[in-house]
């Protein structure tokens, strides 16, 4: 991508619209703490957790690009989907939500247009793989022949199912009878 920063979707950070000047990636990982007794709590990986990434950087509209920038941001975060995340060296991030846009102005012209805009953009990834819903349907689309059911009626009962058999997944294709909750896939 000739001179693209990143895209997000359809709007393109570049040096001649919007540059970020500073990019921060987080991720962060699920542990749950297991009380013992008479001892400290172990630890328990549970799975990844949330990752976000988040630009900052400034806009001279006078310089490129005009004002309408960060509302071509908003346009993208206001379709209400996930976008596609691809970097300028064309690696694909998959897919991001945007969370919040914030635009700060300053130093203006008389006529009461900034001179420079600021912006600060919060993305999380979002997960296409699975989606949890309690009861019904998730609305995402999904046949219901993509839908199979988990029953887990106490904690004791569950712990000793995991130690017979390996984790209801999608993956291995083990599924239980009954449902509390119901487990989407998508194919």
């Amino acid at each position: 991508m000739l001179g693209i920063m990143m895209q997000l979707g359809a709007f393109k950070f570049s040096l001649s619209t919007a540059a970020y000047q500073a990019f921060s990636h987080s991720t962060s990982f699920r542990w749950q703490g297991i009380e013992r007794y008479g001892q400290i709590p172990a630890q328990q990986y549970t799975g990844p957790g949330e990752e976000s990434i988040t630009l900052s950087g400034d806009i001279y509209p006078s310089f490129a690009g005009g004002t309408g920038q960060l509302n071509s941001m908003r346009a993208e975060a206001y379709k209400g989907t996930a976008l596609t995340l691809v970097d300028g060296k064309g690696f694909a991030w998959g897919k991001w939500v945007i969370l919040s846009i914030e635009e700060a102005q300053e130093i203006f012209f008389d006529d009461g247009t900034p001179r420079k805009m600021s912006f600060n953009l919060k993305l999380t990834r979002y997960n296409e793989d699975v989606a949890l819903s309690k009861g019904g349907s998730s609305g995402s689309g999904i046949n219901a022949s993509d839908i199979r059911t988990v029953t887990i009626n106490d904690d004791a009962a569950w712990l000793k199912k995991m130690k017979n058999e390996p984790p209801v997944t999608p993956d291995n294709g083990k599924w239980a009878d009954k449902a509390d909750f119901k487990v989407t896939r998508v194919k």
